[in-house]
C-alpha cells in the first residue's frame, strides 16, 4: 500500500488516488470515532463520495466506557449532519471487561460495524489506520516473536469472514491528516486513551520516540513482509491446485505423497490453508507448532493413530497415501432458524435457504443422522459418515426435512430448501 509523497497535498484529489486501486462499490460504510485519524477520513472520504457518485454511511461506537463516549457519539453525528452524510450511533449492550480493555472495545467495534455493514447488503468497512498504527502494529508483534505473517501486520485491502475491510490511510502519518484539518478548520477529539500508559501502544509510542525509531521505516517493513507472505503464499496455491481436490460436502483429499517433497515451511502454509478452507474460517490463526507436529504426522509413513482433529476439523489417513480433511461435526455452529424465503449462511460455509411453509432449524446431519438415512441418492450412500454428518439438515419438529447436499428431501419436495457452498477454493 503506498502512501502520498511528502510533498503531495492531502486533499480530496490525493484521496481519490489512494482510494482508486480498491474499485469499491457505490457504497461503504466508514467507522468514525471522532479522533483525528478517523475525522480526517471522513472529510476526505465525503469529497471523494460527492465526486464519485457514491454514498457512504458512518458508523460509531458507544462502548460507554467513559462519561464522555455519548458526547463523543453526538459530536460525530452533527458532524456528519453539516456533511450531509447518514450516520448511525452503534451501542454496545455487553459489560466491559475489567482486563484487556482494548482487545474487547476493538471485538466489539468490530462486530458492530460488520453488522452495519451487512444490513446494507454487506458493503466493505473503511477504517482509518495509518502508517503509525502499522508501525506499531509491527514492533508489537516483533516483541512477540511474529514470523512474516505477523510483519506483515495490517493489510490495505483484506477480508475477515465476510467482511471486506478497507485502510486507504495505511501510507498517510497522523501528523498529516492533521495538519489537513487545521489547514480546513475542522476539530476533532483527542481519546485520553491514547496517552494512558497503561496501554502497550501508548507505551510502544513513547519507546519509539526514544529510539528515533521511524514509523515509515517500520511501515516498509509491513509491505516487504506483506510482499514475501504473498509470494509463500501463492506457491502454497499451485501446490493444493496440483495436490488436493475439494468434493461437493466441502471436504478436501490431500495426496500426500505430492506433498511431502516441497520445503515443510510450504507443507505447513497448505495445511493450515486446508483448515480454512474445510472451516470456512478465513483468518482464523493456528499455533505454528501444532500445525507442524500434524505436518509431520500426516507425512510419516508409518504414523498411528490413522486420524486426528486440529482446529475443528477431522483428518484421516486414507488408502494410497491420501489425507481426507473434512469438518468435524461436534464444532459446527448451532442451528439457526430460518422461515418461508429466508436465506442464511450457516457454519460460514453453506448458503441455506428454506422456502417450504412456516420455519425450519437449520444444523449439522450429525453422525446418528448420516448413519439413520435410508432415503439417501445412491451415490451418497458411499460417501463415508463422516463427511456427511456435518453438512446442513433442516428440520421441523426434531425430524430431518431436508438435506439438500446430499439431495434427500422430506416426501421428494426438492423445492422445500436448498444449500451450496460458499467461499472461494484454493
Amino acid at each position: 500500500m503506498r502512501g502520498l509523497g511528502a510533498d503531495t497535498r492531502l486533499s480530496t484529489e490525493g484521496f481519490n488516488e489512494l482510494v482508486a486501486p480498491f474499485r469499491l462499490p457505490d457504497r461503504v460504510v466508514i467507522g468514525v470515532s471522532g479522533g483525528g485519524d478517523s475525522t480526517a477520513l471522513l472529510v476526505l472520504a465525503t469529497g471523494w463520495a460527492r465526486n464519485s457518485g457514491r454514498e457512504i454511511l458512518v458508523g460509531t461506537v458507544n462502548h460507554g466506557i467513559r462519561p464522555e463516549s455519548r458526547l463523543e457519539c453526538e459530536h460525530v453525528a452533527q458532524l456528519c449532519r453539516s456533511l450531509n452524510v447518514v450516520h448511525r450511533t452503534l451501542e454496545v449492550t455487553r459489560e466491559a471487561p475489567g482486563t484487556g480493555l482494548q482487545e474487547w472495545a476493538r471485538a466489539q467495534r468490530f462486530n458492530l460495524l460488520a453488522g452495519l455493514s451487512k444490513d446494507v447488503g454487506g458493503v466493505p468497512v473503511m477504517l482509518a489506520h495509518t502508517q503509525d498504527d502499522q508501525a506499531e502494529t509491527v514492533l508489537m508483534r516483533l516483541l512477540r516473536g511474529a514470523g512474516v505473517d505477523g510483519l506483515a501486520a495490517m493489510r490495505a485491502d483484506t477480508w475477515q469472514g465476510e467482511l471486506r475491510i478497507i485502510r486507504p490511510l495505511l501510507g498517510v502519518t497522523g501528523i498529516r491528516l492533521r495538519e489537513m484539518l487545521r489547514e480546513r478548520g475542522q476539530c476533532w477529539i483527542e481519546d485520553p486513551s491514547n496517552t494512558d500508559p497503561r496501554f502497550e501502544r501508548v507505551r510502544l509510542r513513547k519507546v519509539m520516540r526514544g529510539l528515533g525509531l521511524d514509523s515509515a521505516a517500520l511501515a516498509r517493513t509491513a509491505m516487504a513482509m506483506g510482499r514475501a507472505q504473498h509470494a509463500l503464499e501463492a506457491e502454497v496455491g499451485r501446490l493444493l491446485e496440483q495436490y488436493a481436490s475439494r468434493g461437493a460436502l466441502g471436504e478436501v483429499v490431500l495426496d500426500l505423497r505430492g506433498l511431502s517433497e516441497t520445503e515443510e515451511e510450504y507443507a505447513v502454509r497448505a495445511f493450515a490453508r486446508l483448515l480454512r478452507i474445510v472451516t470456512g474460517r478465513r483468518t482464523a490463526r493456528f499455533r505454528h507448532e501444532r500445525l507442524l507436529d500434524t505436518v509431520r504426522w500426516a507425512l510419516a509413513p508409518t504414523a498411528q493413530p490413522s486420524g486426528r482433529t486440529l482446529a475443528g476439523c477431522i483428518l484421516k489417513k486414507v488408502s494410497g497415501r491420501r489425507l481426507l480433511v473434512v469438518r468435524e461435526p461436534a464444532m459446527c455452529d448451532p442451528p439457526i432458524p430460518l422461515r418461508k424465503g429466508q436465506e442464511a449462511v450457516w457454519d460460514q460455509r453453506w448458503r441455506v435457504r428454506f422456502d417450504g411453509s412456516g420455519f425450519a432449524e437449520v444444523g449439522a446431519l450429525g453422525y446418528s443422522g448420516a448413519r439413520d438415512l435410508a432415503g439417501c441418492a445412491a451415490h451418497w450412500r458411499q460417501c463415508p459418515a463422516m463427511v456427511r454428518a456435518s453438512v446442513p439438515a433442516f428440520r421441523r419438529d426434531g425430524r430431518i426435512a431436508a438435506i439438500p447436499s446430499i439431495e434427500f428431501w422430506l416426501d421428494g419436495n426438492s423445492a422445500l430448501a436448498g444449500a451450496e457452498l460458499v467461499g472461494t477454493w484454493g
